[in-house]
């Protein structure tokens, strides 16, 4: 047992103070088992106090806990009257006031021992409740980093990439471990030029950009004191847009001037009365022909504006040998009246192809539209559908004159026309059919003379098998503009 148990008992005792000393004991005794040395000091204060039949009680009552007790056992004959022996507790008063010191610092010490523990314990939970924010700081800075709306990039003066999130990897094709900027790509001298400019002058610098994939991003500079910060904006779709709009405003407004002035040019005619009526019938006849063409023009402007001004469009599986059965039966009539023969042939358990139904049935109407208004009564429009190791493989190939060679390459630019002279159609059709094959991973092929012979036109394209995976097809009937 530590020396410090019983420290009190001996301390009171020591300096005379047997009464606090007596109650302490008491009060121990109450609270726990019995110990023979509590005993042995309730009976040195009650020898104090001058009750020595109940220090002598104390004293048996030790040696009843254990008769080996030496300290009872020696002081028992001092109350007998005999000489006892000398133990630790019968050293000098000094030694005992000395010992209340000791303890009364020690338990001082354990209790500032305690209190910087406690102390020190809430710093540290204070520090770690820190440490844990922060780094659930960073990992959400990160995250607001990578996923944010815009690219961004930080570079160091001599173009080092510190730091670039996904968008502004994606934009730029930059690989995870790039560590400079790629050279040789169209837009790193540009934007090497931008960061000089922004550290030399200290000041915001932008600009918009056509990257080689035909994205547009515009950029914005941010300069500090050794490296910049550069942010990313994809701005294709306003580019496509602004594009458009130059287009309407310059090429569209010359197509529509002539249609427009031959109409009010007859109307004119008719409105004053005195042509013959033959005249007059072939005054209304331009007249409604041109107001058909400038229909048509309109029509497919409108569906290549929306093309071009849509990043995508919504690929589904379809039965392509069944769009094109439903687009013959219905431009059948049409060969029919000019005496051109048009048929459709197709191979047995052709798989579906990804794409739009609706678009798809358009540039069909355009390919056969093309074919009608060239070939001559007595030729022959042949459409064919074929498994190819890229999937479904449509031909429209006919015997009529075909195009110039030189002609060739030019006839899907938008109103480009082999016989300028001639006004029907709005010379976008071929143009429309491109785009539309372009937004299914496609392209529109065409080949003059056809295959075996010395005239006529092949127009074919080629789509992608749909995956096992993808979901039930529509019917052609059943699609929609997406």
């Amino acid at each position: 047992m530590l020396w410090y148990q019983f420290g009190p008992f001996e301390a009171y005792v020591a300096v005379g103070r047997y009464e606090e000393a007596l109650a302490l004991v008491d009060a121990t005794l109450a609270t726990t088992q019995d110990v023979e040395e509590l005993y042995y000091w309730r009976a040195r204060a009650l020898m104090g106090l001058g009750r020595e039949q109940e220090a002598k009680a104390a004293l048996e009552r030790a040696l009843d806990l254990n008769p080996n007790f030496a300290p009872a056992r020696d002081l028992l004959p001092a109350l007998d009257g005999r000489p006892s022996q000398e133990h630790d507790f019968q050293k000098p008063r000094a030694w005992c006031i000395l010992r209340e010191i000791m303890f009364t610092l020690d338990l001082r010490l354990a209790l500032t021992l305690l209190l910087a523990l406690l102390m020190l314990a809430a710093a540290a939970g204070a520090w770690l409740q820190r440490h844990r924010q922060r780094r659930r700081g960073r990992q959400l800075d990160r995250a607001a980093w990578d996923h944010a709306p815009v690219g961004m990039m930080r570079l160091a003066a001599d173009a080092r990439l510190l730091a670039a999130n996904e968008l502004a990897r994606a934009w730029l094709h930059l690989p995870e471990d790039a560590a400079q900027l790629p050279e040789d790509v169209g837009w790193d001298e540009t934007l090497r030029e931008d960061m000089a400019q922004a550290l030399s002058q200290d000041r915001l610098v932008q600009r918009t950009v056509a990257l080689p994939d035909g994205r547009t991003l515009h950029w914005r500079i941010h300069p500090g004191p050794d490296e910049v910060w550069v942010f990313l904006q994809d701005v294709s779709l306003a580019a496509q847009r602004g594009r458009l709009v130059d287009f309407l405003l310059k090429e569209l407004s010359h197509e529509l001037r002539t249609p427009l002035s031959i109409i009010l040019t007859n109307l004119n005619l008719l409105r004053e009365g005195h042509l013959p009526q033959e005249t007059a019938r072939q005054a209304l006849d331009m007249a409604a022909a041109e107001a058909r063409h400038l229909r048509a023009l309109v029509a497919d402007m409108f569906d290549l504006g929306q093309l071009e001004t849509r990043e995508r469009l919504t690929l589904r599986p379809l039965d392509l040998a069944a769009l094109a059965g439903e687009v013959a039966a219905e431009m059948t009539p049409a060969f029919q009246d000019k005496g051109v023969a048009l048929s459709l042939t197709a191979e047995e358990d052709l798989p579906l192809v990804l794409g739009d139904a609706t678009w798809l049935r358009r540039a069909m109407h355009n390919l056969l539209d093309n074919a009608l208004k060239f070939c001559r009564p007595g030729d022959e429009a042949r459409l064919q559908l074929e498994r190819t190791s890229a999937g479904v493989r449509f031909s429209l190939c006919d015997t009529g004159p075909g195009i110039p060679p030189d002609h060739l390459p030019l006839v899907t630019e938008r109103f480009y026309r082999v016989h300028p002279e001639q006004s029907e159609g709005s010379g976008l059709g071929l143009a429309l059919a491109a785009e539309i094959l372009q937004h299914h991973h496609s392209r529109l092929e065409l080949q003059s003379p056809a295959p075996g012979q010395d005239r006529g036109l092949c127009a074919s394209f080629t789509l992608s098998p749909a995956s096992s995976k993808t979901p039930q097809p529509l019917r052609p009937n059943q699609s929609r503009r997406s």
